[in-house]
């Protein structure tokens, strides 16, 4: 019996197997033996089917998460790269549909448009279609626009007499005053620094109103409209983005308007759109977004113009972009123009003068090395003088007057101490040739110091310069004939 039950309680577990036998052997009319024996045998297949399904249920468990697990994040990361792909392919879309539809409306525009009906046996005529007006604009980055530069600026509008003229970089400020004689100027310029500043020269026989841009971070810009019979209203825009740090927001801001436009600048922009071999930065990949996501904005600088040449390296970019829509386009045309002044130098211009130069000279027929040497060596400094200026010292420099004390002896010692002194160092860690420095140090200064003493001593004996000597060492005698 149990402590906590009797033994035919019906919560014993012995009394309920031994039911459970008696029962078994009752309903299949076997003895109770047998009866015990079969489930017995019953339980153990059973404890083994359970032993199978623990196992399998831990063979699904080991699969879920080495093998459908791993499946699903391929299935879901699949799934994420497909609905990237499809906006992807949205965007291309809808910008080759923008680009398209501009081509459309180039090639549409380019056609003659359909003649009206004649009335009354009366001639019809064909309306031209619209086309850039005949306008000359430049594009200068001059890099401070000021004294002998400007001078030079004059005179070349004097002779190419442009119709618009589009400055960056003037370096002006408030209380700079500058005038032109055929031109009307509207600036803006950089208030809180040195630096910086964009203008617009407008020909004086075109009308002109002045652009109202709001204040662009990183952007310096101001702009005229005028006014065409063909296109009708032509924005032209100077921009200055001197950090070539500029958003494409920005850009975007400046491109997106509703007239036809110009803009030219130095925007510090690089990009293999349109120089080669350069590494794109923030401006440049910020403005080819800009034009890919504009309908109407067209970039006309040619590939690889070379606006700017670096002077450490020669290698040429460029940095002076003219965005336009596609009708100004069509007829504009663009080109390098002459060396002003400003940062991008004449290497071109210079190198081919040098080449000409040499070839009126002749210098393959010298047969004379040395010769041949001074030949090329002036026509490089001539040429080289005649493309860039050189500046002058502001004071005459003054050669050293020449020291009376100084003798032969003092220069003759002061090359042997010089000379010793680039023996030792070409050895440092020589002793002896640290000491035979010292030496001729130490020979020196008493050579000069007995030069000295002795140009002191001639100078003494002058009787000028005794007399003021014995007077200011007090060496003169009272009235009462005491020395003092």
């Amino acid at each position: 019996m149990a402590p906590d039950h009797r033994s035919d309680s019906k919560i014993c577990p012995a009394y309920l197997d031994l039911s459970a036998i008696i029962q078994f052997a009752i309903d299949n009319d076997i003895t109770i033996i047998e009866a015990r024996t079969k489930i017995d045998k019953a339980y153990s297949a059973l404890d083994r089917l359970k032993a199978d399904i623990c196992k399998l249920q831990e063979e699904l468990k080991n699969l879920k998460s080495e093998t459908i697990e791993p499946i699903e994040r391929k299935v879901e990361k699949l799934s994420t790269d497909t609905e990237h792909t499809n906006q992807r392919i949205d965007k291309f879309e809808e910008t080759f549909t923008a680009r398209f539809d501009k081509l459309k409306n180039l090639i549409t525009s380019r056609f003659p448009s359909r003649p009206a009906e004649p009335q009354d046996g009366e001639d019809y005529y064909m309306d031209k279609n619209p086309a850039m007006p005949n306008i000359t604009c430049i594009q200068w980055n001059s890099r401070g626009l000021t004294k002998a530069r400007l001078e030079a600026f004059r005179h070349y509008l004097s002779l190419s007499n442009p119709s618009i003229v589009l400055i960056c970089g003037t370096f002006w400020n408030n209380n700079y005053a500058v005038k032109f004689r055929s031109h009307n100027i509207i600036n803006k310029n950089r208030a809180d620094r040195h630096g910086g500043g964009v203008a617009i020269l407008i020909n004086k026989s075109i009308p002109y109103t002045q652009l109202n841009i709001n204040n662009i971070e990183t952007i310096e810009a101001v702009g005229v409209s005028i006014i065409t019979p063909d296109l009708g209203t032509i924005d032209f825009i100077s921009a200055y983005c001197p950090k070539g740090d500029c958003s494409k927001e920005k850009i975007s801001t400046l491109i997106d308007r509703d007239n036809h436009f110009l803009i030219g600048g130095d925007f510090n922009a690089h990009h293999e759109s349109w120089s080669r071999q350069t590494t794109p930065n923030k401006s440049g990949k910020s403005i080819y977004s800009a034009l890919l996501q504009s309908p109407q904005a067209t970039l006309i600088t040619p590939h690889s113009l070379g606006t700017y040449i670096n002077p450490s390296t020669s290698k040429t970019s460029t940095i002076d972009l003219m965005i336009t829509t596609a009708d100004i386009a069509c007829d504009a045309s663009i080109s390098l123009g002459p060396y002003l002044g400003s940062d991008h130098l004449p290497w071109h211009e210079r190198n081919a003068a040098i080449a000409t130069n040499l070839n009126n000279k002749s210098l393959v027929v010298i047969d004379n090395p040395q010769e041949a040497y001074d030949l090329f060596s002036n026509t490089l400094i001539e040429t080289s003088h005649s493309f860039f200026r050189i500046t002058k010292p502001t004071h005459r420099i003054n050669p050293e007057k020449s020291k009376p004390w100084w003798t032969t002896d003092c220069n003759t010692h002061v090359k042997e101490t010089r000379r010793a002194l680039a023996d030792w160092r070409s050895d440092t860690f020589s002793t002896d040739k640290m000491l035979i420095w010292w030496k001729q140090e130490a020979t020196k200064r008493k050579i000069i110091i007995k030069g000295k003493k002795k140009c002191l001593g001639k100078i003494y004996d002058q009787p000028q310069h005794k007399e003021r000597t014995q007077g200011t060492m007090g060496l003169h005698q009272n009235d009462d004939r005491t020395q003092l």
